[in-house]
């Protein structure tokens, strides 16, 4: 009996799987179900989680000036922190009352390494002063930026309710419940006042008692204490014994004994009053007008953002209905994240779709025949449901980044497919049965797919061995297109080859193609056959084209930015007020901003949802959301204007980048300047701010503290001979100051509520209401009586700074700029470098050991470039060993490479369009990588052209030129098929604006222009230069084999 073809067919994983029709539908099933219950648990937010390997030290010393923190301990804890192993970077903040060191390490160090290093190091610093509190190390990696901004504020705001007196409700009640929802890391609230015992001395009486302050806070502390005193045995019982020594009430305060001898006992309460009072607000907080408090949300890292605020969202319903209702408050939301995710994940959901079925358009307009297509499409959400599953087994999440990387693979998800089917048509035209074809079909092709497949795959490699911060970003965009082409892959080359089987069947025939596409192939293979026929056309092809390629890529490439901001429906103005400013002065200022900005919210078509108002030592912020999201940014004008009516003010409108934390935009350049005396970086400063103003029209410089030395100072400068004399010293001068000032903390009392609050010794609240005051400040002295403050010390009015900020143990100012729409990052560095630094340079004011840098954003994008030109030659490289290794010639690969240069021309080129057409879109960096996904993708098309011209030659013996016609011939109608179909797939991407748009429409951009232009061009340079070098080496070698 003579075998069948089927049974002759020799037997291999393709044959197997062509014969187990229901295995292979059981496995698609199985990776379609897991993948979608992946899709439900992968933890969904708005960008990739991009950790920095961060640790800060906050030291506080209450009391203590910038001057006196810096010395006593920031240089201190510098100089033991400076050599730890694989530190990139140290900045200082020197405030009042706090130390801060900020450390960045190399991207992957082990955090918990880091902070065991940075403890061990600051144990090696020598004696603090005795007031300064133990360090506290914390790490920028257990909790994220804040996703949300609430507003606690009375429900009437004429009822009467004292916003500041909720500060301890907030911390007990609000804190406590929203803390709990699962995913929340952190409640943080800003405004109230804090509770305290004062207690009130009356200089007069405290002098005619001959006591000091140092006595009586002395005897304040060592009352308030409770000391075990042991046990007692008794019987069988064993007591413990305590000595009950704190304050319960602070009645009892008034009781203390600070003096008992043979003169008299003296009383707390015969110098003085004990009573409940509250600390001075250091902060104002405002929503549209009304004092307010403000609380964040920050969450857990990996937890899901939607999640997180519904939980959020539906407590505060909660005790908006039930306990802040009975106390008359509530809470709005100021802003929301998830709002914005939300919106960016749909728009990607919706761009997927589309895709998908865009592509599954341009698959039927060349099929013509529902049952192919179908097969093919299979592919599209079989792999990128699987792709969901890949994410979630690799501990990722969704974002708006990595379902864009997946968008961008939807086109080529039936790449491979494509290829295959086309393979198995070809044969059955020959008259092979179906089953034959299936199998001998996916074999004829399994090489060239497994090979374009890798290409597009390694690219991607070089990205995992990327240090920069923004490789983190990149890593989700790769992970998805490798994981969806992948399995794109493994769908083609087991179940098209079945589905084709079990489909086709029966009455399986191809459509003749319309006569349009004959007459396009004919001209192409006609073009082909022509170029071909003389060397000049074909070397003129050849440099025509690369020249052309090259030359027009590097005119047409425009400067380059970091990363897309985003459009989140938020606003902050900041003002940066003159030295000195205080909450009065503040809250007019917020009384003026309001007035003018009010109509936008009160009106019947108010532009504005949200308007919170926050000032705190030297800074004023604002946060502005719209009614229409899509309006944000129309506010700026708006706002700007309100700010800059406001005298004596340095005035900025930023919308917060999504891809930073905090008040920091997207694009903006931070020019440090360094060096040892402050006047003279104050000079820098101001000569670089207006600099700015003057190069960059319409950008907003910040100077960093400020354009002044710092805040005005009053210098007690004790008298040490007089103090000597009336029996005092510096140290007790300097105390009975701070204590008649604003008053100094002694002690701590738990209240019978079980709270701790501060106990404040202080003078009259009356005793110093103006700087004149200082000087006839009673002090008493132990012969008795009291003396002013004059005449025991001179008293100057000087500048002292009110922040000192250090880079790398040096003194340093910052001019942040934030730039205009109308400019790029990388021109407006150049502008700085040439226009505002090179003068300063020239004047020598930045000689040794002045010295001056561009960081922040800008830093990253220098670093970033670099890497990505690196990463792209890397690329360039695994590609062409890859090529090599398929074809098993080091030749053909390089003959592929030329279609590279074309796509980087259609890269820039179609930025320029979607400049022109869409909407503005610069070359980010996520549109660079969209250069080195080209690399991996352009070469498919030159493979398979490459790939089938040398069968020809091999098995059929024809010429080179015949076979590089006929390659053409017989490879258009996949080319143009798997070209099509992703670049339909991609289309939404670029075409479609909306939240989160702007993130991959750059990439995307680059991306479809390439494959255009390379596929067109491709169809003429390959076999050109293919038969030029297979021609020469027949002549050059006869006998080899091609």
């Amino acid at each position: 009996m003579t075998a069948s073809p089927e049974q002759s067919i020799h037997d291999g994983p393709i044959t197997w799987a062509v014969r187990s029709p229901v295995t292979v539908a059981v496995l698609v099933l199985l990776v379609a179900m897991f993948g979608l219950q992946a899709l439900f648990l992968v933890p969904i937010q708005l960008t990739p989680d991009v950790t920095r390997p961060v640790v800060s030290v906050e030291t506080l010393w209450p009391g203590a000036n910038p001057q006196e923190v810096e010395r006593e301990v920031v240089e201190r804890q510098e100089k033991a922190l400076k050599s730890l192993e694989g530190l990139l970077k140290m900045e200082a903040e020197c405030a009042p009352n706090l130390g801060r060191v900020t450390l960045e390490f190399a991207q992957g160090t082990d955090l918990d390494t880091a902070l065991l290093r940075v403890g061990n190091a600051l144990n090696e610093v020598p004696a603090y002063p005795a007031e300064v509190d133990k360090p506290i190390l914390t790490t920028a990696g257990d909790r994220e930026g804040a996703i949300g901004w609430f507003i606690l504020l009375p429900a009437d705001p004429k009822s009467g309710v004292d916003i500041d007196t909720q500060r301890e409700f907030v911390e007990d009640e609000l804190q406590a419940r929203l803390e709990r929802v699962p995913g929340v890391a952190a409640m943080n609230f800003f405004g109230g006042r804090e509770r305290q015992i004062e207690v009130t001395l009356d200089p007069v009486a405290v002098a005619q008692h001959g006591l000091t302050m140092r006595q009586i806070a002395a005897r304040l502390s060592a009352e308030d204490r409770d000391v075990s005193a042991g046990h007692l045995d008794e019987a069988k019982r064993r007591y413990t014994l305590r000595a009950v020594g704190a304050f319960d009430d602070p009645a009892e305060i008034g009781g203390i004994v600070l003096r008992d001898d043979v003169r008299d006992r003296v009383f707390l309460r015969d110098v003085g009053t004990a009573a409940v009072s509250y600390k001075e607000p250091e902060i104002v907080v405002r929503y549209k007008g009304v004092k307010s408090i403000a609380f964040n949300i920050q969450k857990r890292t990996g937890s899901n953002v939607l999640a997180v605020m519904d939980g959020v969202e539906k407590t505060l319903s909660e005790l908006n209905a039930g306990i802040l209702s009975q106390r008359g408050l509530k809470v709005v939301g100021a802003y929301d994240a998830s709002d914005y995710i939300r919106g960016a994940l749909d728009l990607v959901q919706n761009n997927i779709v589309v895709g998908s079925l865009l592509a599954v358009l341009v698959l039927f307009v060349f099929l013509r025949s529902p049952a192919p297509t179908a097969i093919i499409g299979v592919s599209i959400p079989v792999s990128a449901v699987g792709t969901f599953l890949a994410m979630f087994l690799l501990g990722r999440n969704i974002n708006v980044v990595s379902l864009a990387g997946l968008s961008f693979a939807v086109g080529m998800l039936v790449d491979n497919s494509i290829v295959v089917l086309e393979s198995i048509f070809s044969r059955v035209e020959k008259g092979e049965t179906i089953f034959a074809a299936a199998v001998g079909g996916t074999r004829d092709v399994w090489g060239a797919v497994f090979a374009s497949t890798a290409t597009t795959v390694a690219v991607f490699l070089p990205i995992f061995f990327l240090h920069a911060e923004v490789a983190q970003l990149f890593r989700d965009i790769a992970i998805a297109i490798a994981c969806a082409v992948s399995l794109s892959l493994v769908v083609s080359v087991f179940a098209i080859p079945t589905m084709a089987v079990g489909w086709m069947r029966e009455g399986f025939h191809t459509k003749e193609a319309p006569a349009l596409a004959s007459r396009i192939l004919r001209w192409l293979t006609g073009s082909v056959w022509w170029i071909c026929g003389t060397v000049p056309r074909r070397l003129a092809v050849v440099t025509a084209m690369t020249g052309l390629s090259l030359g027009g890529s590097w005119m047409m490439m425009p400067p380059a930015e970091y990363l897309p901001e985003g459009n989140q429906n938020l606003l902050f103005g900041l003002l940066i007020p003159p030295s000195g400013y205080n909450l009065q002065e503040f809250n007019r200022i917020g009384d003026a901003i309001e007035a003018e900005l009010a109509p936008l919210w009160s009106g019947e078509k108010p532009q504005i949802s949200n308007f919170f108002y926050v000032a705190f030592g030297r800074q004023v912020i604002m946060g502005i959301g719209a009614t229409d999201q899509k309006k944000i940014a129309e506010l700026r004008a708006p706002v700007q204007a309100a700010l800059a009516k406001i005298p004596g003010m340095i005035a900025i409108v930023i919308q917060p980048s999504i891809f930073e934390q905090g008040l920091a935009g997207g694009r903006s350049i931070d020019l440090k300047l360094q060096g040892p005396d402050l006047s003279r970086l104050v000079k820098l400063a101001q000569r670089s701010f207006f600099g700015v103003l003057q190069h960059l029209p319409g950008a907003q410089p910040q100077p960093i503290p400020g354009l002044e030395l710092g805040q005005p100072e009053l210098q007690v400068r004790p008298d040490r001979q007089r103090l000597a004399e009336v029996g005092l010293d510096a140290s007790e001068l300097g105390f009975i100051v701070d204590v008649m000032a604003d008053g100094a903390r002694v002690s701590e009392i738990r209240t019978g509520d079980g709270r701790k609050v501060d106990l404040v010794l202080r003078g009259r609240r009356d005793a110093l209401a103006h700087t004149q005051d200082l000087a006839q400040l009673p002090v008493f002295v132990p012969s008795g009586g009291t003396m002013p403050l004059e005449a025991l010390s001179t008293i100057d009015l000087t500048m002292g700074p009110d922040v000192i900020h250090h880079h790398e143990r040096e003194r340093a100012y910052t001019v942040r700029v934030t730039l205009p729409p109308g400019i790029a990052m990388e021109e407006a560095m150049e502008i700085v470098r040439t226009k505002i630094v090179a003068p300063l340079r020239a004047e020598g004011l930045l000689d040794a050991p002045y010295k001056w840098r561009l960081a922040g954003t800008a830093d990253k994008l220098t670093a970033t470039k670099e890497a990505l030109g690196g990463q792209f030659l890397t690329a360039l490289v695994i590609t062409y060993l890859l090529m090599a290794s398929c074809f098993e010639s080091f030749l053909y690969p390089l003959i592929i490479m030329f279609s590279v240069p074309l796509a980087s021309l259609g890269g820039f080129a179609a930025l320029k369009l979607v400049n022109v057409a869409v909407t503005h879109q610069s070359l980010d960096v996520l549109a660079m990588l969209g250069f080195i996904i080209l690399v991996g993708v352009v070469v498919n098309n030159a493979i398979l052209l490459v790939d089938r011209a040398l069968r020809s030659i091999r098995e059929e013996g024809l010429a080179p030129r015949d076979a590089v016609t006929e390659s053409v011939g017989a490879r258009i109608r996949p080319i143009f098929m798997t070209t099509l179909t992703s670049v339909a797939g991609m289309a939404p991407l670029i075409l479609m604006t909306g939240p989160g748009s702007e993130l991959y429409r750059g990439i995307g951009s680059v991306v479809v222009g390439g494959l255009l232009v390379s596929t067109v061009f491709t169809l003429f340079l390959i076999p050109a230069l293919l038969s030029l070098v297979l021609e020469l080496r027949l002549k050059l070698l006869p006998g080899k084999r091609i």
